[in-house]
């Protein structure tokens, strides 16, 4: 660069310092803000999986318990060896007889796998499986529909005579992409198929099988890169995947790659003109110019004196300089300030929005989780009536039944109970009636909810009500449904190992508290509020509405429903309810 000025060649080189930093910074940035995203959407769509998942394992169970308990019944395991197809047989098989569209047929085969008794139309590639126990079947594609199976063997005592097999018609549900939809966006598709990956869909074609990985995967099909997360449908050899393309995921990042360009430009232009009137500045080969130039740049004040007396170019130019450094230090103090002041402001709005965004975020699940539980609980009640009328007929006209079919009708009764109780807890999210107001003395009423929970061996239960507490003024129903609850899971808690539940209550501040005790094995730190979370639930069995349904009754009638640990261990749950006031 020989013979080019010096005011050129510094601009030239901070210009390429500025590009070079700018480009690497925003290079390391965008691969950081790339994976933290891919890895977001992996967690959103691993959980989104999980609870469609968690959502659908409830049904094929009770299903599977449907055709498992039938499958036992001595009187199908004789109508199976005499070949009846008779009325009898028909009405028998009833219960779990092909309905609506996703039921596709019922076989009753023998064990040489002729279809004795056929209802309903099974496709013309059936699997028709023959286990030796209960089991949900794989995925299966026939006439371009896909099929699974739930299968059980028929035994006459304990002897194999044959199965009873349903073929089931997978379909695509609007709940579910309304529920997708809510979690993840409308970008994302949920994906059906076998675990051991022979067949994938979704729900309208067989697709390529997304990467066997329930940690969360990226793959290209159809061209297109694609990140996906899977759960097992526990239970089943099934699992559901939700796929969104890489592109969507990204779509953020994009956004802030492009404001960062725009700010990056901005510097470059900015940091250009500034070396360049720099470049000028420092461009006489003066020594003590120089010095006093070193030390503005290393941000200190000019203590040398400069040669500002003189009045010739070099006395201007001393002059100039000095007045350049003494801006300068004024210019950083205030921009410094500036950026402080804006960076507290951004911080500040930043804390806001996330804040409005968790809040959107939780109101929009919760709206589509009630839709679905007053939509699911309403097509639940036929059915469970259909077959609490089946056990009490089949009760009723069987008076001398064997107490092995006496074992199994109450069997059956008892999962209606429960299977009652999960669409009871589906409807009350789905829609808090206004309470009932009525004063209520707490002594009597806690004796009526106690009366109501099925007393378990080794558990406890203990009251300790202060004396003289005044009545409240609630829902009597309401409120007894969350005493309930409250008591049941206690209980629950406590069942493997026995335990004390603590009942007491005291009043302070126009509020009555009853606090509920166990000595079980307590809530995990960092559950303790995600507990009143729907859906969400750390028992094998339930579907977590009871305490989030809990919550909601409580506040409804003007009270409030917390959870902490005990000192010692256990779980204590404080019910506040408001005093009954005289008129």
């Amino acid at each position: 660069m020989r013979g080019v000025s010096l005011r050129i060649r510094l601009a030239l080189v901070v210009v390429l310092i500025l590009l070079g930093g700018v480009l690497t910074s925003g290079l390391l940035a965008y691969r950081s803000a790339r994976r933290e995203a891919v890895n977001a959407a992996h967690l959103r769509q691993i959980n989104a999986a999980a609870k469609l998942a968690e959502t659908a394992a409830p049904g094929l169970a009770a299903g599977l318990a449907a055709i498992d308990s039938l499958a036992r019944s001595p009187d199908l395991a004789l109508a199976l060896r005499r070949s009846d197809t008779g009325e009898a047989t028909r009405r028998l098989l009833a219960p779990i007889a092909p309905s609506g569209r996703t039921m596709a047929a019922l076989v009753l085969r023998d064990l040489e796998g002729r279809a004795v008794l056929t209802l309903g139309e099974p496709p013309a590639r059936a699997v028709l499986q023959a286990p030796q126990e209960a089991e949900v079947g794989p995925i299966f594609t026939a006439d371009t529909s896909l099929y699974f199976e739930l299968a059980a063997p028929v035994r006459s005592a304990d002897t194999v005579v044959g199965h009873l097999v349903q073929v089931r018609r997978i379909l695509g549900s609007q709940a579910a992409v309304d529920l997708l939809t809510g979690l993840i966006g409308s970008g994302a598709t949920l994906l059906v198929g076998n675990v051991d990956g022979s067949l994938w869909s979704d729900f309208e074609r067989v697709i390529e099988r997304p990467p066997p990985s329930f940690k969360g995967s990226a793959y290209t099909r159809d061209r297109e890169a694609r990140i996906a997360g899977s759960a097992r449908i526990a239970g089943t050899p099934l699992a559901l995947s939700v796929e969104m393309p890489e592109s969507q995921a990204l779509a953020s990042v994009r956004s802030l790659f492009r404001d960062d360009a725009v700010v990056a430009t901005v510097v470059v232009l900015l940091g250009t003109l500034v070396a360049w009137w720099m470049a000028g500045t420092l461009a006489a080969p003066i020594t003590t110019l120089t010095r006093a130039a070193e030390v503005v740049a290393r941000g200190e004040n000019v203590q040398a004196p400069l040669p500002t007396g003189r009045g010739d170019e070099l006395g201007r130019l001393a002059r100039a300089f000095e007045t350049m450094a003494d801006k300068v230090r004024q210019g950083r103090e205030t921009l410094e300030q500036r950026v402080s002041d804006r960076t507290e402001e951004l911080a500040t709005a930043l804390r806001r929005l996330e804040t409005a965004q968790e809040e959107l975020v939780r109101r929009e699940r919760l709206a589509t989780l009630g839709q679905l539980s007053s939509s699911v609980g309403h097509e639940l009640r036929n059915p469970l009536g259909v077959m609490t009328n089946a056990v009490y007929f089949l009760t009723a006209t069987q008076p001398d039944a064997t107490p092995k079919t006496k074992e199994y009708l109450e069997l059956i009764r008892n999962q209606i109970r429960i299977a009652e109780k999960i669409v009871a807890d589906l409807l009350d999210f789905a829609r808090v009636r206004p309470p009932q107001w009525a004063s209520v003395t707490l002594d009597a009423f806690l004796d009526g909810q106690l009366e109501r929970v099925t007393q378990r061996p080794g558990v406890e239960v203990v009251r300790d009500l202060s004396a003289g507490l005044p009545p409240v003024r609630v829902d009597p129903v309401q409120i007894g449904q969350v005493v309930l609850n409250l008591v049941t899971n206690a209980v629950q808690a406590m069942e493997e190992e026995g335990g004390v539940l603590t009942i007491a209550a005291h009043h302070a501040n126009g509020k009555v508290a009853l606090e509920f005790a166990d000595t079980g094995p307590g809530i995990a730190k960092e559950n303790l509020e995600r507990v009143f979370e729907p859906l969400f639930t750390t028992k094998a069995r339930g579907i977590g509405l009871g305490l989030s349904v809990s919550r909601t009754l409580a506040r409804a009638n003007g009270g409030e429903l917390t959870a902490r640990n005990g000192a010692d261990r256990g779980a204590v749950f404080v019910l506040d309810l408001p005093v009954d006031s005289p008129a």
